[in-house]
């Protein structure tokens, strides 16, 4: 695998962290259960995302072409 297909992988796994950051703030933060479903729906997809990622991110490890998350 390419170092862009590495980079998409580490875009994925960023993204799916940043979005379930959002969820937790909106949970703690809101007001009414008005929008429970869409912070639901967006949880599942963030989780599902990752999920893919790292088992992207795994098979890589073990054909020994490992991706490491950039340090902030």
């Amino acid at each position: 695998m390419d170092n862009q297909s590495k980079a998409h992988i580490l875009k994925a796994l960023q993204t799916a962290n940043d979005l379930i950051g959002l969820v937790n703030n909106s949970y703690a933060l809101r007001n009414d259960k008005v929008c429970d479903i869409l912070l639901g729906v967006m949880r599942h997809c963030a989780c599902k995302i990752y999920r893919h990622a790292e088992r992207e991110r795994q098979a890589l490890k073990a054909e020994g072409q490992g991706v490491r998350p950039r340090r902030k």
